[in-house]
């Protein structure tokens, strides 16, 4: 066979050409390139589970179990026991070749392998230390292309240094061969770069993704203008046109291109997708996309968002401005530009590898591997200087007033500079969609972003709660609130998460509480507690003078090391002492604490708004028996709330809980339509549930992930129906969060959403990032969406279609860390990220699910204008109608009422129905009603003048006198016969017919006339 070579083949957005080629760059990520002649397909031992090709299996199902936080199955049993040797796993796969990746660990057996029934071989799965990683336990390679079973059976052998005898794995690269093309086709036709930049020539080929062969080149018409390696990576060298031929000739095949070259501009402005992540080094891939024009739809009282990058070009550009045109409708009409913000968006850094992990590292040493910058901060309204060859991003707000007419509205946002007369200009059509959104206050799905008030204190170095930092918690609160949010966080102990955030030691003190309490614990010299409530008492003052104190919630009567730090009167020293649940210290120590707390809170009136909160703690039960001891004055007891990781618990834990979050992966794990109907139960008890992410979940919003992926979990949200998410947290911050945003225990940006201003900024405002945007952006849609569901049941169908569209996961790779990216023995547990596949439909996903909102928000509008006030009192009337006053009706007239009588009804209870099929059900309700009237008409003495008349013969009469008569007879006997004859009708027919019986002349003898009458 010949030697065939891989062409990089692009997806078919451009922008995506960024991602696939650089995203990773510099970092050995779980996702090689594929071989030139095979196509590498990952699948995981968590997600492709089931029946079919490329997918795993677990035998028996009740000795497996998926792995809660990672991609991984592993063994519930110990295999060294002989009633477990039946334990194995198969992967059933098409290809000709296979790799299976696995941890080792001190707890791994020795397990064998074997492929199509061959001879098993044993792997040992040992290691001392658990890897960092999966690693590879065993390929296959060179099979013949086709179907094949891998087996992984138990041995029940183990290393003599094994402590267990578990069997894991996390995934597989399956290997497929390719194919060779016979034709292609390059997806445009030209492309315009600039002077230095390069292109990847994007194609396709038939068969879809077949190799090119070994003779494909690529050639440049003029390469005076532009060049074209092998690869079609086209190069620009000046201005000009060229043309771009790739062909093959042992196959007689080609396609062709212009390349259109362009001086580089100082100045170049592109619209983006939001929904993406954009660094410095996809500056050429930016420079060559030229979105001039962007679409966006908003309802009232809402918002729409754009995105987009600036790039300068060979000069540093001074005083860099936005300025948005008049915005105007086809009537004149304009929308409230004091509602338009352009918003430059600032970089920081953030470190790239593992997600660390609290127990590993309690010291909080920060990881010394490789950080990369990233736009997340959305910054400052003010011109800017951009340096030059430089990527520079803004995010625009486009608010719409309540009272803003609906329609199209087109306006111009334009870019300047001092120092070029180089302007750029986006066109912007915004639909205003003739609905009102809710207020804030009204959101029916909120988000529950975790707040630690101590953490503004710290940062700018300000005495807590003082005036000072009220003001500037005043502000940082209210953006919260803007975002929908209404529950906050606080401490009721020091540490209630175990030192787990950052903090500042005290230069002068050594203290080195990360995090505060809100409420200190002070033993007397009698033994007995106090409690001082000052700053707690100013919280929830500060929450309430800005209607956000009503739901406050409480962390932690478990603290995550069962310790209490308090203030020791006798000593004069602060101590700490260990409480664990279900021992007497617990009780002994906490009840004076919840018995007075009480007390105060009733003393405040502020009972009702305070709950308990619990992180992910075991033993739950026995701290709520504890708790649920003490009663306020009302006998009430404390409500709870928190996150929990035994979704099913039967031990009455989940009902004691008003509210309750869960980790994503957990839900995933035990099966999403279970999960929709455990919401929908705690739903039916008045008990409001969500999910959260953490360190090891994807998708997810760290400073590095897709933006879009914030979107995606308020998606998903709404998908499973919950009433709030939860996030951790809103601004936890690190010591300097605007420069770099790495955590030593976590992924950057876990720990907030927001940013703090500069420290020593004049107006100390809280900035938001673009992933707390993306979260707003879904949190507003959700909200339509269950308003509209609420409000319009005839679209119900439509929306629960449209959640049914939303995936639970994505294709995703973790980062190969080095170790020497770490402090000696701290590695941390992995994260993940979006893969090439995984970003695609992500993006794709979210556009897809955003039109989905935007098509049911037009409908929901067009109904919603819709006037049934004269059906209602139609049908209303109608429905008064009896059936005593029908019996006297003509028939006829019965049945067209009773059929518009069940039509209007009909119409009105479809909130699908326009507005002139309301109005015709209406004028046909109330022409039937008027026909009420035509009562049948009394035929008695008709027909006993038909039965004395009808004996007459013809031949007694003239016949000038009998036609009359006999047509009015006939005329009266038709009456008679017609059910529907109305009164009116039997009164002429009988008038008629007496006269014409009175005028009937007989042929020759009157005497038998008159002897007859």
């Amino acid at each position: 066979m010949k030697t065939m070579k891989r062409i990089k083949r692009i997806g078919i957005i451009g922008i995506i050409l960024a991602f696939v080629l650089s995203v990773f760059s510099g970092v050995i990520v779980i996702e090689n390139v594929n071989a030139a002649q095979e196509n590498e397909k990952t699948i995981t031992a968590k997600i492709d589970v089931g029946e079919g090709i490329d997918k795993f299996n677990y035998y028996p199902e009740n000795k497996w179990k998926a792995g809660p936080k990672i991609d991984e199955y592993f063994t519930t049993v110990d295999t060294r026991l002989e009633e477990n040797k039946d334990v194995y796993y198969t992967i059933d796969f098409e290809g000709t070749g296979i790799e299976v990746y696995g941890f080792k660990a001190p707890r791994h057996s020795i397990v064998a392998f074997s492929i199509d029934g061959s001879e098993p071989i044993e792997v040992d799965t040992f290691a001392s230390v658990r890897t960092t990683n999966p690693v590879m336990l065993k390929e296959y390679k060179d099979l013949s292309n086709g179907q094949h079973q891998i087996k992984v059976q138990a041995t029940g052998k183990t290393n003599v240094a094994a402590i267990f005898g578990d069997i894991q794995v996390s995934y597989a690269k399956i290997y497929k061969p390719r194919q060779v093309a016979t034709s292609i086709v390059f997806n445009k036709e030209s492309a315009t770069i600039y002077e230095g930049a390069t292109y990847q020539i994007e194609y396709t080929t038939s068969p879809i993704d077949a190799m090119l062969p070994d003779d494909f080149k690529f050639t440049s018409n003029d390469e005076s203008i532009a060049t074209v390696n092998d690869d079609g990576l086209v190069t620009a060298i000046s201005k000009g046109k060229t043309e771009i031929k790739g062909y093959s000739p042992s196959l007689g095949f080609e396609a062709n291109m212009e390349i259109i070259v362009e001086k580089i501009s100082d100045l170049h402005a592109t619209v983006v997708d939001s929904n993406d992540q954009y660094q410095q080094k996809h500056y050429q891939t930016l420079m060559n996309t030229n979105e001039s024009f962007e679409s966006l739809w908003s309802w009232k009282n809402d918002k729409a968002i754009s995105q987009i990058a600036l790039l300068t070009g060979n000069k540093d550009l001074e005083n860099v401005k936005i300025e948005f045109g008049e915005f105007k409708n086809n009537n004149g009409e304009l929308l409230n530009q004091n509602n338009f913000k352009a918003t430059y968006m600032k970089e920081v850094k953030a470190f790239i590898g593992n997600a660390g992990w609290y127990s590993y590292n309690p010291e909080g040493h920060l990881p010394i591997g490789p950080k990369e910058d990233y736009f997340d901060v959305i910054y400052d309204s003010e011109p800017l200087d951009i340096a030059k060859n430089r990527v520079q991003l803004v995010w625009l707000d486009f608010g719409i007033d309540k009272d803003a007419k609906a329609g199209v509205y087109n306006g111009k946002v334009t870019i300047s500079a001092d120092n070029t007369d180089v302007e750029q200009v986006i066109d912007y059509s915004i639909e205003v969609i003739d609905a009102d959104f809710l207020d804030e206050n009204e959101y029916s799905f909120r988000p529950d972003f975790w707040t630690y008030p101590f953490s503004s204190a710290e940062y700018y170095d300000v005495e807590p709660f003082s005036d000072e930092h009220n003001e500037i918690l005043k502000k940082h609160l209210l953006q919260y609130k803007n975002y929908g949010g209404t529950t906050l966080t606080g401490t009721l102990v020091e540490e209630a998460w175990g030192g787990q955030t950052y903090g500042k030691t005290d230069a002068a003190t050594g203290d080195n509480v990360r995090c505060p309490s809100l409420i200190k614990w002070i033993k007397q010299a009698d033994g007995t507690w106090r409690f001082d409530y000052n700053y707690f008492d100013k919280f929830v003052e500060l929450a309430k003078s800005i209607d956000l104190g009503d739901d406050i919630v409480l962390y932690s009567p478990m603290p995550w090391n069962n310790q209490i730090i308090y203030y020791d009167e006798a000593s004069a020293t602060t101590k700490k002492i260990s409480a664990a649940p279900g021992t007497t210290a617990y009780a002994n120590n906490w009840k004076p604490f919840f018995k007075d707390f009480a007390d105060h809170l009733d003393e405040r009136d502020w009972f009702d708004d305070i709950s308990l909160g619990f992180d992910e703690r075991d033993n739950m039960l026995s701290v709520f028996n504890i708790i649920d001891q003490i009663k306020n004055k009302d006998g009430k007891v404390f409500k709870k709330q928190g996150a929990y990781n035994h979704i099913y618990s039967n031990d009455g834990v989940p009902d004691r809980m008003v509210s309750l979050s869960f980790n994503l992966n957990q839900l995933r794990n035990q099966g999403i339509d279970k999960f929709k109907k455990f919401v929908a139960d705690r739903k039916a008890k008045g008990l409001k549930t969500s999910f959260y992410t953490g360190t090891e979940i994807f998708p997810n919003t760290f400073v590095r992930s897709l933006p879009g992926e914030g979107y995606w979990t308020m998606m998903f949200s709404g998908a499973l129906d919950l009433d709030y998410f939860l996030d951790w947290a809103y601004d936890a911050w690190v010591e300097d969060p605007l420069v770099d945003a790495t955590h030593s225990s976590f992924q950057p940006g876990d720990c907030f959403m927001v940013y703090p201003s500069l420290r020593d900024a004049t107006n100390k405002e809280s900035k938001p990032s673009i992933r707390s945007e993306k979260y707003g952006e879904g949190i507003r849609d959700i909200n339509k969406l269950y308003r509209i569901k609420n409000e319009c049941p005839a679209l119900k169908d439509e929306i629960d279609a449209l959640f049914a569209t939303v995936k639970s996961n994505y294709d995703n790779v973790t980062v190969q860390n080095d170790p020497s990216w770490f402090v000696p023995g701290i590695t941390g547990r992995p994260a993940y990220w979006a893969s090439e596949k995984g970003r695609k439909d992500i993006l794709t996903d979210v556009e897809a699910f955003k039109q989905g909102v935007y098509e049911i928000s037009k409908k929901y509008a067009e109904l919603s204008k819709t006037d049934r006030s004269a059906l209602e009192i139609a049908v209303e009337l109608a429905d008064e109608v009896t059936e005593e006053e029908l019996q006297n009706v003509v028939p006829i007239v019965v049945a067209e009422f009773r059929a518009a009588h069940n039509y209007a009804k009909e119409v009105l209870n479809d909130s699908l129905a326009s507005q002139e099929t309301i109005d015709l059900a209406f004028t046909r309700l109330a022409n039937a009603m008027h026909m009420l009237e035509f009562y049948k008409g009394d035929k008695t003495e008709l027909q006993a003048l038909v039965t004395r008349v009808e004996k007459l013969e013809e031949g007694n009469y003239t016949s000038e006198s009998w036609a009359p008569f006999k047509e009015a007879l006939d005329a009266a006997i038709a009456v008679i016969g017609d059910d529907n004859a109305l009164e009116p009708d039997v009164e002429l027919a009988y008038k008629n017919l007496s006269e014409a019986f009175a005028n009937l002349k007989l042929a020759a003898d009157k005497t038998r006339l008159r002897n007859f009458v």
